[in-house]
């Protein structure tokens, strides 16, 4: 590579306008796979791609974030699957149900109830109705066909839903319970996915965001990726979801287990964010809420944020969209403020915050929006590691702007001082143009006038950002006036 950029992590002791743009990559049910879409409108979304979670994660974006979403279907290598269905019967009945198909997506508790009694095929036919998503919303009532047979129009879903009378058919009342897990997929599917962001050269967008639980294995895929696209010249980070707690697992033992999952991943300049945690988001498709990964939330917020410097969890920039209380009474599954861990572990968690309503990305004891850098890095907060990144992206412009230019050399080959001077100069106004006061307060280039360029032909550049910083705590002292110290006039 012509032109390169080296981090120097001291642990504190392209020219355009900053893309802002999410990359969500995840399986669909329809649309071309491995094919990257600009996306600025839901009905194309859906037209495109039709239902699943990179439907739902993007759908999210374009309704709660800013600007163009890109859109990548990723290839799914294994199938969806239904839980066992459960019925509840009232007296008299004997209906039955039973799934078929597969699952094009998660549903965490889907409840069909009977709302008229009757025999499938009569004389008096039966009607249902469906929620998908636990009894908070659910679909117009429909009478039960003559065969029994019901695939829903009203939800892409992928599964067929077989009504039985048994002995005495159906009574108004009856409930059948089951949950879904959508499709999967597996590292090489992945990989193909980022190889095809990686060639698309033209796209401008600042991270991406991979839809599905990612472990340690997952983690270290995407990092070599990353470095692939700094070996292409650009510079970006990726939004990982740490998995969901499993059935009859704590919130103890779900912390536990994904923080020694990732306890050796490091992303050295902090461009991979593990989220944790699940919650209930409304869905920008159906308007129903389903139980997800809240990076969707957090993907959201991102490209919501006015600069890349910005503080995620800010306070005045409101909690973060779409989350919702589900019908079992809670909105998020892990809040760090309650249960604290995670934060400490790097990685990035949502909470609740006294005094303010809703929930804020960060954690009680430095309030910060965690990378998986070391915990001593420059990097290790993603309004550190943003304005860095950006900084890359722009030096790559700049420096290949002055390639093949003559270069004012001393008679040991070293840089001519003036001419040195007059670069440091260029680079700066041009850097401070784009970054400051936005992202950095300012930004200093420095040559290096020791190098001998005449036999390296390389010219040794360091940039030195002067970063903001954060009200992480906020210390009030309060008494009550003493009248017997007030001096009398």
């Amino acid at each position: 590579m012509l032109v390169t950029v080296t981090f120097l992590d001291g642990q504190f002791g392209f020219l355009t306008e900053a893309p802002r743009a999410c990359v969500s990559i995840g399986i669909a049910n329809a649309g071309p796979t491995n094919v990257l879409n600009p996306i600025t409108d839901k009905q194309s979304l859906t037209d495109t791609y039709v239902g699943g979670p990179l439907v739902e994660a993007d759908g999210f974006q374009l309704a709660n974030g800013t600007g163009t979403g890109y859109a990548l279907r990723m290839a799914s290598t294994g199938a969806g699957s239904t839980g066992t269905v459960t019925p509840t019967l009232k007296p008299g009945s004997a209906g039955a149900l039973s799934i078929s198909g597969t699952p094009n997506d998660s549903y965490r508790l889907i409840i069909v109830e009977i709302t008229a009694a009757g025999l499938v095929a009569g004389p008096t036919t039966p009607s249902a109705r469906i929620s998908w998503d636990g009894g908070a919303n659910f679909d117009p009532e429909f009478s039960i066909p003559i065969g029994g047979v019901y695939t829903p129009t009203t939800q892409p879903s992928g599964l067929t839903f077989n009504f039985t009378n048994g002995a005495g058919g159906f009574k108004t009342g009856d409930l059948f319970t089951f949950s879904a897990t959508g499709p999967t997929w597996n590292s090489t599917s992945l990989v193909n996915a980022l190889e095809a962001l990686r060639q698309d050269e033209a796209a401008d967008w600042e991270f991406f965001h991979v839809i599905g639980p990612a472990s340690s294995a997952i983690f270290a895929v995407v990092l070599s990726e990353l470095n692939l696209m700094r070996q292409d010249g650009r510079f970006a980070w990726a939004l990982l979801e740490a998995r969901d707690a499993n059935t009859g697992e704590t919130e103890l033992q779900w912390m536990t287990a994904i923080k020694a999952d990732f306890s050796a991943s490091v992303a050295p300049q902090g461009q991979i964010v593990v989220q944790a945690g699940y919650g209930y988001l409304t869905s920008a498709i159906s308007g129903r809420s389903y139980w997800r990964s809240l990076a969707t939330t957090v993907a959201a917020r991102v490209t919501n944020s006015a600069d890349y410097a910005e503080h995620l969890g800010e306070i005045a920039k409101g909690p973060l969209p779409g989350i919702v209380k589900g019908p079992d009474g809670i909105s998020i599954y892990h809040d760090e403020r309650k249960k604290p861990g995670l934060a400490q572990a790097r990685f990035l968690t949502i909470a609740s915050v006294i005094g303010q309503k809703g929930y804020f990305i960060g954690d009680p004891a430095t309030y910060s929006p965690a990378t998986f850098a070391q915990p001593t890095s420059d990097y290790k907060k993603t309004h550190f590691m943003r304005p860095a990144i950006r900084t890359a992206n722009l030096c790559m412009v700049i420096g290949s702007a002055i390639l093949g230019q003559k270069i004012e050399v001393n008679r040991n080959g070293t840089i001519n001082s003036r001419f040195a001077s007059e670069k440091e100069q260029l680079f700066s106004k041009q850097l401070s143009t784009y970054l400051v006061p936005a992202d950095l307060i300012s930004v200093e280039v420095q040559i290096d006038r020791n190098v001998n360029i005449k036999t390296t032909g390389k010219v040794p550049v360091k940039v030195i950002m002067n970063s903001y910083a954060y009200a992480e705590k906020v210390d009030f002292t309060i008494a009550f006036l003493n009248p017997n110290l007030v001096t009398v006039v």
